[in-house]
C-alpha cells in the first residue's frame, strides 16, 4: 500500500524552503521526512511529513507544462485521495523545471517551485 519509500530529510542551513516551509517560527524548526505515496488509484511524487502536524503534497513535472490550472487541479484531486493518517494540515507544492508564467486563479505562487530557483 502507500508510503513505500521513506527518505529522511534533515534540516540544514541550506534546506529548501519548499520542504521546510516558512509559515511560522515553529515551522522553521520542524523535522521533515520526505517520501512518495502510491496506491492503485493515486501516485503522489512528494509527501513531506513535518513533526508540527503539517504535510505538504507535491507534484513534480520536469517536462513542458501545458496548463498550470490543470496541473493544480490534478494535485487537488490527489490531495482528496491521500489518506492522511495523521490528520495533518495539508499543503500543496508544484515542482517544475522552469518557472511558470501562468498560475492557477486564486492560487498562491509561493507553492510553485522551479529548478531555476533552487540553483540560483
Amino acid at each position: 500500500m502507500g508510503d513505500r519509500l521513506q527518505v529522511p530529510v534533515k534540516r540544514s542551513p541550506r534546506a529548501s524552503p519548499a520542504l521546510v516551509g516558512t509559515r511560522s517560527p515553529a515551522s522553521r524548526s520542524s523535522a521533515v521526512h520526505a517520501r512518495r505515496y502510491w496506491d492503485k488509484q493515486t501516485q503522489i511524487d512528494l509527501v513531506s511529513l513535518r513533526d508540527d502536524a503539517w504535510t505538504d503534497l507535491g507534484e513534480c513535472k520536469w517536462g513542458p507544462v501545458r496548463s498550470a490550472g490543470a496541473l493544480l487541479d490534478a494535485l487537488d484531486a490527489k490531495v482528496a485521495r491521500y489518506p492522511n493518517p495523521r490528520g495533518a494540515s495539508i499543503g500543496r507544492r508544484i515542482f517544475t523545471r522552469h518557472a511558470q508564467r501562468e498560475r492557477g486563479p486564486k492560487r498562491s505562487p509561493r507553492n510553485w517551485h522551479s529548478l531555476d530557483e533552487f540553483y540560483r
